[in-house]
C-alpha cells in the first residue's frame, strides 16, 4: 500500500514561567492567574471593604473602655442671705473626670467591637471569594483561547491541501469523471471551512481582549497555548467535602451563627447601664477666691420592666442562632448540590469526549481506508470518496476538541467551587495528532498516477539518519531496487518525535521513497524485544509511530542473539511478540531471522496465523550452487501463503564464504540478479535484501 501521511506541526508549545515584566506570549495560566488578580477590579473592591471594615473596627476597639469626661461653665447667681440681704456674684467652673462603663454599658461596647470583628472576617472571606472569581474567568478564556487555537489548526490543515484538491477535481471534471454540480459541492465544502476559520480566529480575539483587559497584558495577537490539565487529586471527593463545608455562602452563615452565640452570652446585663467615675473639678468666683472638688460616682440606669427585656432578648437571640445554624446547614447542603451537580457534568463531558474519541478514530480509519481505495482503484469515484471522508474527518475532528473545550469547561466549574488549585500543560493527544496529519494528505498526488514500479531488491539501511541529513544518497542505490528498510536508534527515534523540523525531515524521505516507487519499512533489530519484560518497550514505539505512512514493520529478531537462558523459549515468545505487534499496527509484518528456523514448517504455519506476511532468511552463502540449493531448501519448506525473501551479506566483517564485500559492487550485484532469475519462478519467492546499504556504498566497484 502506498500513502503518504503527512503530520501538521505540532500545536502545543510549552511555556516557561516568568517575572511579571515578561512578555505576556511566556506566560503560562498560572502567571496569567496572579496577574489578573493583581489587575482585577472585583479584587480591589473587595480589598477596598476590607480596609473600610478593619477601620471600623480600629474605631470600635478605640471606644471601648474608659471614657474621658470634662466639662466647663459660668453662672450668675443671686442669693437672699437675710430678708434684707441678697448676695450677687459670678462663679466660674472646670470639670475633669474618667468614666468607666460597667454591666450593660460594657456589654454595647463589646458588642460594637464583636460585630467589627465579624464584618471583617466577613470582608476578607469575599476578598477571597473575588480572587477565586477573577482565577476561574481567566481559566475559561484561556480553556476559550486554546480550544479555537487547536480548531484553527485542523482548519488550516484542511484548507492547506485545498488547491491541491481543487485540481485534482477540476482534472476529473475536465476527464468526464465528475459532474460539475458535484465539483461544486466540494467548493461548498471549503467555503465552510473557510468561514469556520475566520469564526476561530474571531474566539482567539475575543479569548485574548479578556485576557489582555483581566491581566494588564500587552500583545496585539495572542500566544499559542496547550490544553490546560488539573490533576486527578483536584477533584477528589475528601477534598471537595472540605471545599463545601468552606464556601463563601457557608461561611457567612456560620460567621453569623457565631455572632449569634457570642451575643447570647453576653445577654446577662443588656438593658442595666452603670459605670463609675472620677472627677475632679476646680471654680472660682470672678472678684473672689477658688476652690475645688474631687468626686466618685456611681450611677445605674435599670429599666422597669428588665425582666421582660432580658427574656425577649434572650429568646431573640436563641431564635437567632438556631436560624443561623440552619442556614448553615441549608447554605452547605447547597453547596455539596453545586459540587455533586458540577461532577456530574464533569463525568458526563468526560463521557461526551470519550465518544467523540471513539468517532475521530472511526472518522480516521474511514479517511485512511478512502486514501488508499482511492489510490488503489484510479477509476470510478474513489477519489471524491477520499474527499468526502477527509471533510467528515475534519468535521469529527472539531466535533472531539468541542468536548474537550466542554470537559475542560466543566473541570473549571467544578474547581471554581472547590478552591484553588494549579493546572499543568495536558500531553499531546495521539488521535488529534493523526487527525491533522490525515487532513493535511495530499489526495491530488493520489488522482495524477500511480507509482513507478518496484524492483526485486531491498536494502537494510542501519544508519537511517544519514539519509536524512543527505537523502542524495538514495541516488546511488542500483536499478531494480524496490524497498528501503530505515533503522533508528533510541536517541534518534526521541528527536524524530519530538523536533517537528527532524519530522517533516523523515515524511519529505518517505515522499521521496514513494516517488520512486520503492517500498518503505521501519526496520527494528532489537532480539530481546521477544521476552515478555521487553516486550513492551517495542510495542510502546510501534503505538507512538503507528500513524507514520511506513508500508511495513520490519523486525530483525534473532535466536542466537538471545542470552543462551532464554534461546529455548524464543519461537514461543516470537510468536507471542508477533501477535501483539498485530494487535498494535496496521502494518504488513515482516520478519528478518535466521534460515535454520524456516525449515521448520510448523514455525512457518504459527508464524503466518500470528500476522506475519513475510519472512526474510539471512542466506550468508556466495558459492553459487549452494546459495541457490540453500535457498530452494527455505522456499519449499515455508507455507503457502507466506512471502519468502533473502538477505545476502557485503559486510566486510564477514569472509569471502559469506560476504559479496571482496568481490565488489559490480560482480555482487551480477551474482544477485543471476540467483533471483533462478528463483523467481518459485511461487513463495519475494524478492531478495542486501546488508547493508553502507558496507554496499563503502564496497570496491
Amino acid at each position: 500500500m502506498w500513502l503518504l501521511w503527512s503530520h501538521a506541526a505540532a500545536l502545543i508549545l510549552g511555556l516557561a514561567a516568568l517575572a511579571p515584566a515578561a512578555r505576556a506570549g511566556s506566560l503560562p495560566l498560572a502567571a496569567w492567574e496572579a496577574q489578573a488578580l493583581d489587575q482585577a477590579l472585583a479584587r480591589r473592591l473587595a480589598q477596598a471593604e476590607l480596609e473600610q471594615r478593619l477601620h471600623q473596627r480600629e474605631a470600635a476597639q478605640a471606644l471601648d473602655g474608659a471614657r474621658l469626661q470634662a466639662g466647663a461653665g459660668l453662672a450668675r447667681a443671686r442669693e437672699a442671705l437675710t430678708d434684707t440681704t441678697v448676695r450677687r456674684y459670678e462663679r466660674g467652673q472646670v470639670q475633669l473626670g474618667v468614666r468607666w462603663p460597667l454591666l450593660g454599658s460594657r456589654l454595647a461596647a463589646q458588642r460594637a467591637l464583636d460585630e467589627a470583628d465579624t464584618a471583617v472576617a466577613a470582608a476578607r472571606l469575599r476578598e477571597q471569594d473575588a480572587r477565586q472569581a477573577v482565577r476561574t474567568e481567566v481559566r475559561r478564556a484561556y480553556v476559550a483561547l486554546a480550544a479555537a487555537q487547536a480548531r484553527e489548526a485542523a482548519a488550516r490543515a484542511w484548507l492547506a491541501q485545498r488547491e491541491a484538491l481543487q485540481a485534482g477535481l477540476d482534472r476529473r471534471r475536465d476527464a468526464g469523471l465528475l459532474l460539475g454540480a458535484d465539483r461544486l459541492a466540494y467548493q461548498t465544502q471549503a467555503d465552510t471551512v473557510e468561514r469556520d476559520l475566520a469564526r476561530q480566529r474571531f474566539a482567539q480575539r475575543l479569548a485574548w481582549r479578556e485576557l489582555t483587559l483581566r491581566t494588564g497584558l500587552e500583545g496585539p495577537a495572542p500566544p499559542a497555548v496547550p490544553w490546560p490539565q488539573w490533576s486527578t487529586s483536584c477533584f477528589d471527593p475528601e477534598r471537595l467535602a472540605g471545599a463545601a463545608a468552606e464556601a463563601l455562602p457557608v461561611a457567612l452563615a456560620r460567621l453569623e451563627g457565631q455572632a449569634a452565640q457570642q451575643e447570647a452570652r453576653r445577654l446577662r446585663w443588656d438593658g442595666v447601664e452603670a459605670g463609675v467615675s472620677l472627677s475632679h473639678g476646680l471654680s472660682r468666683d470672678l472678684g473672689g477666691p477658688a476652690g475645688y472638688g474631687t468626686a466618685i460616682g456611681v450611677d445605674l440606669s435599670v429599666p422597669l420592666q428588665w425582666r421582660r427585656w432580658h427574656d425577649a432578648r434572650q429568646a431573640q437571640a436563641r431564635s437567632r442562632a438556631a436560624q443561623a445554624q440552619a442556614l448553615v446547614a441549608l447554605r452547605e447542603q447547597e453547596q455539596r448540590l453545586a459540587i455533586a451537580q458540577a461532577l456530574d457534568e464533569r463525568e458526563l463531558r468526560g463521557q461526551e469526549r470519550s465518544t467523540y474519541a471513539r468517532r475521530l478514530e472511526a472518522a480516521l480509519q474511514g479517511a485512511r481506508v478512502a486514501s488508499l481505495r482511492a489510490h488503489a482503484l484510479q477509476e470510478g469515484d474513489g477519489y471524491e470518496r477520499a474527499a468526502q471522508a477527509r471533510y467528515a474527518l475534519y468535521q469529527t475532528l472539531v466535533d472531539h476538541l468541542d468536548a474537550r473545550e466542554r470537559a475542560a469547561l466543566a473541570d473549571v466549574q467544578v474547581l471554581a467551587l472547590a478552591g484553588e488549585c494549579d493546572a499543568a500543560a495536558a500531553p499531546d493527544e495521539n488521535l488529534e495528532t493523526q487527525a491533522l496529519a490525515a487532513l493535511s494528505q495530499n489526495l491530488a498526488a493520489d488522482a495524477v498516477a500511480p507509482a513507478p514500479a518496484a524492483g526485486p531488491m531491498g536494502w537494510y539501511v542501519w544508519q537511517a539518519q544519514a539519509l536524512l541529513d543527505d537523502p542524495s544518497r538514495l541516488d546511488r542505490l542500483p536499478a531494480g531496487t524496490g524497498r528501503v528498510l530505515l533503522s533508528f536508534d533510541a536517541a534518534q527515534l526521541e528527536r524524530l518525535t519530538l523536533d517537528p523540523s527532524a519530522h517533516q525531515r523523515l515524511l519529505d524521505l518517505l515522499a521521496r521513497l514513494r516517488a520512486r516507487g520503492w517500498r518503505a519499512e521501519w526496520l527494528l533489530g532489537e532480539p530481546t524485544w521477544v521476552l515478555p519484560q521487553h516486550r513492551g518497550d517495542l510495542l510502546a514505539r510501534l503505538a507512538a509511530w503507528r500513524a507514520l505512512p511506513f508500508d511495513a514493520v520490519h523486525l530483525d529478531l534473532e535466536r542466537s542473539q538471545l542470552p543462551p537462558q532464554h534461546q529455548r523459549r524464543w519461537a514461543r515468545d516470537l510468536l507471542d511478540t508477533v501477535s501483539a505487534v498485530r494487535r498494535t499496527v496496521d502494518w504488513p509484518i515482516v520478519l528478518t531471522t535466521h534460515p535454520r528456523e524456516l525449515t521448520e514448517a510448523r514455525l512457518g504455519r504459527q508464524l503466518r496465523e500470528a500476522g506475519v506476511d513475510e519472512v526474510v532468511a539471512m542466506v550468508y552463502v556466495t558459492h553459487p550452487q549452494r546459495a541457490v540449493q540453500r535457498a530452494r531448501q527455505i522456499l519449499d519448506a515455508v507455507p503457502e501463503g507466506l512471502t519468502v525473501s533473502l538477505a545476502w551479506s557485503i559486510e566486510p566483517t564477514l569472509d569471502a564464504v559469506h560476504s559479496h564485500f571482496h568481490r565488489g559492487r559490480i560482480a555482487a550485484l551480477a551474482q544477485w540478479q543471476a540467483w533471483h532469475e533462478a528463483l523467481s519462478g518459485h511461487p513463495r519467492y519475494g524478492g531478495w535484501l542486501v546488508q547493508s546499504l553502507e558496507t554496499y556504498l563503502d564496497a570496491p566497484p
